[in-house]
């Protein structure tokens, strides 16, 4: 008798923040960030190192969060030219 294993279920895609929208105080995890910004989580802490992106703040001991406005502000710097 041989048996099958079974693929993992595929995760449930996340419908997208929009940034414009999303109430300020909001929350924003690495995957949150990942899809506004369209890079890797490798790109996302490499530009928190080079001050383009705040530090996360951290919520547990693994757990990183970003709100809303932080965001916006370091992308509209990094966008803008720091204007």
């Amino acid at each position: 008798m041989t048996t099958t294993k079974r693929k993992p279920a595929a995760a449930k895609p996340q419908s997208p923040i929009d940034l414009q929208t999303a109430a300020p105080g909001q929350l924003l995890d690495r995957n949150d960030l990942k899809q506004i910004t369209r890079k890797s989580r490798a790109t996302i802490f490499r530009w928190v190192c080079q001050g383009i992106l705040p530090k996360p703040r951290k919520i547990g001991p693994v757990s990183n969060f970003w709100t809303v406005d932080e965001i916006r502000s370091a992308l509209a710097k990094a966008i803008g030219g720091g204007q």
